[in-house]
């Protein structure tokens, strides 16, 4: 495309002006403050919608707000950076120091940089957005399978004749391997259904005192609840958002209505069997509802040091549950996760590995476009040398110069990718919240560190090269 573009614009050219033309002086530049406020316009409009977006209309919203963001880039990187460079010509600082060879060689090469500027934005843009949710999709998919799992292991017994795995089993287990325990959990639980508005389901419930007894241990605050208040832990109904209970609904167990007093998304026992929400009651409400319901489950747990390490051990307890034929019952945390982590590092790696392939090659368009003008570069030093200039002063030159070419664009990107975030949370309904933010910081800042040391490497080369006789 672009080479059939370049056909088309050199095909009425004169071979002679052409090669004159590198001669030519250069002419101020001039930029229509109408194109500079409709970029303005085109960019902030691009943004609001992104900013603003929900996932019913995301679909719909990303073209126009594609060629909104795009089209209002290109105007100010054609327009707008001369209106700017313009302003800061006219200010009484243009004189001090370097700063009159620095804005003068940026202001009459504004029109040649802006196409490679717009486009190398658009790159660093569209890197971090997809290096960013990539990086995204990995940790919240770690984070929500984590977030289902109490302890390191965790498993209910539904009948003590035939266990889903003995606690004897487990200990002996976990003392050959000598592994670290930081705290167990061992208590009984009772089975209910319940009702909220049209929705009828199961859950599991356990008495204050126990839930207070293991929130010493996992660091939770401790209750003091009235009777007819219920405390919920894992208040996902098979594990959806869309059914799920908030502070202050109404529920209904054995005909006798109860209020949420408060919640935790954290489960507090094994969420093996995923339908079923945790309820925390008072002893004695606790005591009625098992005069109801005669079976009663019991939970245990094990919370274990370093436990990212411990899939080994792991294992084999799942593997002496397996015998019992109940192994998908038993959850291990450290198995999980090593699975989670292979499934999903092939992926982290690609998307990494792409992104960091764009980033280079924008990096190389910037590097390249600098020693196009470096027999430029050298002639301007040589003239400047003989009015006085030191060395030290055509270093700063250069580097304000490079710097320009660098960190504009990616200023730039960064921003447009930032409002990218923005709309991925609209479109999450704020789901990904302040992980969405760090994780978009994170990529940020990492993209900012690769391209510093780009622009190190760049001006080092770039200045022994015009130095080079």
């Amino acid at each position: 495309m672009l080479t059939l573009l370049s056909f088309w614009r050199l095909r009425k050219a004169n071979i002679q002006d052409l090669l004159k033309d590198a001669r030519k002086p250069k002419q101020m530049p001039k930029f229509s403050w109408i194109l500079t406020i409709l970029g303005l316009i085109l960019l902030i409009a691009g943004y609001m919608i992104a900013a603003t977006a929900s996932i019913m209309l995301a679909v719909f919203l990303i073209p126009p707000i594609l060629f909104l963001v795009v089209t209002g880039s290109y105007l100010l990187f054609r327009q707008g950076t001369v209106a700017l460079y313009k302003k800061l010509y006219d200010k009484p600082s243009l004189y001090s120091g370097t700063n009159l060879v620095t804005r003068t060689n940026i202001l009459f090469r504004l029109k040649d940089y802006a196409n490679m500027l717009f486009l190398t934005s658009t790159i660093i843009a569209v890197v971090l957005t997809a290096g960013g949710t990539v990086y995204l999709l990995f940790d919240s998919t770690i984070r929500m399978a984590m977030n289902q799992m109490p302890t390191t292991i965790a498993w209910y017994n539904f009948d003590e004749d035939e266990p889903t795995l003995e606690k004897e089993t487990a200990d002996a287990i976990l003392a050959e391997h000598d592994t670290e325990i930081l705290y167990t959990i061992d208590t009984e639980v009772t089975p209910i259904d319940f009702q909220t508005g049209n929705l009828e389901t199961d859950a599991v419930a356990l008495p204050e005192s126990a839930y207070n007894d293991i929130a010493v241990d996992m660091d939770l605050p401790q209750l003091n609840l009235q009777s007819d208040e219920v405390f919920v832990a894992a208040p996902f109904v098979q594990n959806s958002p869309e059914y799920s209970l908030d502070e202050g609904d109404v529920i209904h167990v054995h005909n006798e209505a109860y209020t949420v007093y408060d919640l935790t998304e954290r489960p507090i026992l094994s969420t093996a069997n995923s339908g079923w929400i945790q309820f925390i009651v008072p002893d004695e409400t606790y005591a009625q509802w098992g005069s109801v319901v005669d079976e009663r489950y019991h939970a245990y747990g094990y919370e274990l040091d370093n436990w990212k390490e411990q899939g080994e051990v792991s294992n084999e307890i799942r593997e002496a549950a397996d015998s019992g034929h109940q192994s998908y019952f038993v959850q291990a945390n450290a198995s999980d996760y090593q699975m989670v982590m292979q499934t999903f590092s092939l992926t982290l790696f690609i998307g990494i590995f792409v992104s960091l392939l764009f980033f280079i090659v924008q990096g190389s368009m910037l590097y390249l476009k600098l020693f196009t003008e470096l027999e430029d570069t050298k002639k301007q030093l040589l003239s400047l040398k003989r009015i006085g200039l030191t060395k030290k002063e055509a270093k700063k030159i250069l580097g304000s110069k490079i710097r320009f070419l660098f960190f504009t664009p990616y200023l730039v990107g960064a921003l447009h990718a930032s409002f990218a975030f923005l709309m991925l949370n609209s479109m999450l309904e704020g789901a990904a919240g302040s992980m969405l933010l760090w994780n978009g910081l994170l990529v940020i800042g990492i993209g900012a560190l690769l391209q510093l040391i780009y622009f190190f490497i760049t001006r080092y080369y770039f200045v022994r090269a015009a130095y080079k006789s």
